[in-house]
């Protein structure tokens, strides 16, 4: 997954995803977003068990498809403080995620376990009622 969005096009779709994924989990993926990025947008996703929501965004460009989860509550911390005009690139590599913005890059790491519980999550969407 590689893309580049403008702060203004991604952050109300984390925000708002964001608000409905819980901070205190007894399951560790319920407080990540699932981002996907396909065909010039980006869909985040987020649930509780008992509300889901979904926003997509348009994007500048989508170099790679793909999809991932992050925690929730860092990325759209770390967009929110953002200035407004600002470009950013998110890039997945094996076991990261990597943001980058002007000189400056994160890597969020991804772990086995994160993944592997990512995967149950989209799979049983039944679960996501």
């Amino acid at each position: 997954m590689k893309f580049i969005a403008q702060k203004s096009q991604i952050v109300e779709a984390l925000q708002n995803a964001a608000a409905v994924a819980e901070r205190r989990q007894t399951i560790p993926i319920l407080a990540n977003l699932r981002i996907k990025a396909q065909n010039g947008s980006v869909e985040v996703t987020a649930t509780d068990l008992e509300i889901q929501i979904q926003a997509s965004s348009s994007v500048v460009s989508t170099d790679e498809e793909g999809e991932t989860t992050v925690s929730a509550r860092k990325m759209s911390e770390l967009c929110r403080s953002l200035p407004d005009n600002e470009e950013i690139s998110f890039s997945l590599a094996v076991e990261s995620l990597r943001w980058h913005q002007k000189d400056s890059m994160l890597i969020f790491l991804l772990y086995q376990q994160t993944i592997s519980l990512s995967s149950r999550f989209l799979k049983n969407k039944h679960h996501l009622l």
